[in-house]
């Protein structure tokens, strides 16, 4: 029996509309966080100074 708590509904409701609507939302389409965020650019530089 999976255990079920009383975030269980909302955590299944969020994926299933997440499921439902990921075509339209385009969630593929997004770009990587860290890339618009700026990070890889930062991490590639730290990682280049290291060297």
């Amino acid at each position: 029996m999976p255990v079920r708590d009383e975030w269980s509904g909302f955590a299944d409701l969020l994926a299933n509309l997440i499921a439902k609507y990921a075509s339209e939302i385009g969630i593929d389409a997004l770009p990587d966080p860290e890339e618009g965020l700026g990070i890889c650019d930062k991490t590639k530089e730290r990682k280049n100074k290291l060297k």
